[in-house]
């Protein structure tokens, strides 16, 4: 499998729906408060507004690749829903940030002793 076909398996596989209603929706109950405020309390305490960060795409996504990408630094809030993946970039593809994701793994292997 060539790292484009493995990319675009985990984005097949992972990725489950772009949820950017959702975002709106968290936005609008951030002044309300309640359980949706503090979602996106917690997502926006994830990303740092003073470092140009801020979400421009949510996505729900699988477990597993949410463990990954927890792990690896990327925004991803768990709630009783599933996770959420709060997205810092526009403009590029999915399969960008994956890359992203499988780069940092391989440094994080390789920086481990044998």
């Amino acid at each position: 499998m060539t790292d484009h076909d493995r990319v675009r398996h985990i984005v097949d596989r992972d990725i489950y729906r772009r949820m950017n209603q959702i975002g709106g929706m968290l936005h609008l109950s951030e002044s309300i408060g309640g359980i949706l405020g503090d979602l996106v309390i917690a997502i926006h305490n994830e990303v740092d507004p003073d470092e140009g960060e801020e979400i421009f795409q949510y996505w729900l996504i699988s477990d597993h690749l949410a463990e990954r990408m927890i792990k690896e630094g990327f925004c991803v809030i768990e709630t009783d829903d599933g996770y959420f993946y709060g997205r810092t970039t526009a403009g590029t593809g999915l399969e960008d940030d994956i890359t992203t994701l499988l780069k940092r793994e391989a440094r994080r292997a390789a920086m481990q002793p044998e």
